[in-house]
């Protein structure tokens, strides 16, 4: 499967489907174009991609800059805008595409508040989806993102995961401590792989990251066991 900010440009930039930039924008969406041609070559069905921010992040997964930050509304449409251009593409090739929700941390918060971060929470995902048709854009759920997301924003992740079931396309794993996106491995006993039975016809990837051979295998045998 071909995912997210790939194939990797010879000039770097923060993939932002709702900048408002029109650079990063229209690079975003070619990327995501060529994502699709790789998928082509590869007989991938799916290309999946990140939902979008309401600022231009410097680097991902440290604080984003509170300067430049566009109204919530403006860039929401803009995603919408863009991801319809990417589906325009995809559908041409018989390609389906699924976005996958923000993860919101503690050093992206404003006095509590999610202002940066778009598609993180059930409502806003809703407002996403109803802009197409039945089944057109899917969701990929990353279980590692809910159990941070839910901690930071206050929503229960057991319920959370429970009504966007039947939009999920693609699932992603990985373990953390509830506070942070940590991509570790995974446990028997931790809140994400209790979840993965819901999920078990859905294609399921092992996001955890730094793990020698034995334990990433290791972390697969406990995903298999989980879904059966």
């Amino acid at each position: 499967m071909v995912h997210g900010y790939f194939p990797p440009p010879k000039s770097p930039f923060n993939f932002n489907l709702a900048s408002q930039n029109k650079i990063i924008r229209d690079k975003s969406i070619k990327l995501g174009e060529k994502a699709i041609d790789v998928c082509c070559e590869i007989e991938s069905p799916i290309f999946t991609f990140h939902a979008g921010f309401t600022v231009d992040p410097i680097e991902l997964g440290k604080r984003f800059p509170r300067t430049g930050v566009v109204e919530r509304k403006i860039a929401i449409d803009t995603f919408i805008d863009s991801s319809y251009k990417i589906l325009d593409y995809a559908r041409s090739f018989g390609i389906k595409i699924a976005m996958e929700l923000n993860v919101v941390q503690k050093f992206n918060l404003d006095h509590g508040k999610n202002k940066l971060l778009l598609f993180a929470e059930y409502d806003e995902t809703m407002i996403f989806l109803k802009n197409f048709k039945k089944n057109e854009i899917g969701i990929l759920l990353d279980l590692g993102h809910t159990s941070v997301t839910s901690h930071w924003l206050n929503f229960d992740k057991d319920e959370f995961t429970e009504k966007i079931k039947k939009f999920v396309s693609v699932i992603h794993i990985s373990n953390n401590n509830g506070l942070q996106d940590q991509h570790k491995q995974l446990t028997t006993d931790c809140w994400q792989v209790s979840k993965l039975k819901r999920f078990k016809n859905k294609p399921i990837t092992l996001e955890t990251m730094n793990l020698t051979i034995d334990e990433i295998k290791n972390n697969i045998n406990i995903a298999n066991k989980a879904i059966k």
